[in-house]
């Protein structure tokens, strides 16, 4: 989050944006580059703008979503210890889909479990 917040200080001095829309973007920016999901990042900045940074939720919302989409793609490569021996090629299917690149690990299910988790554990308390 303050990787996010530092360089958004730069638009308030350059610029002469609002401080809170600098920590929104900032937060929400840091906070989908991390975590990996998109909808975290304005969920955390919206309470920590409060009322008064209404106006920047729009803009925290596109900072989410940049970050998300400028993030580095991932290689899912097997490490050298556990590729197969041997042979010429790939025996399997699954074997041929060892090495390939593919985007974020991250899906609608694997968030939406993150989300209920956490909101189960808010709730008990």
């Amino acid at each position: 989050m303050f990787i996010g917040v530092a360089p958004a200080t730069g638009a308030v001095i350059l610029f002469d944006v609002s401080p809170t829309l600098a920590v929104a973007v900032g937060t929400a920016a840091g906070m989908a580059a991390m975590t990996r999901l998109v909808i975290a990042g304005p969920f955390f900045a919206a309470p920590l703008v409060g009322s008064d940074g209404f106006d920047a939720i729009p803009a925290a919302v596109l900072a989410s979503a940049g970050a998300y989409i400028s993030r580095p793609r991932r290689s899912t490569a097997a490490p050298a210890a556990r590729r197969p021996r041997g042979g010429a090629g790939p025996r399997t299917p699954a074997q041929a889909a060892v090495g390939r690149t593919v985007g974020s690990v991250w899906s609608w299910g694997s968030a939406a479990a993150f989300e209920i988790r956490l909101w189960n554990s808010l709730s008990a308390t």
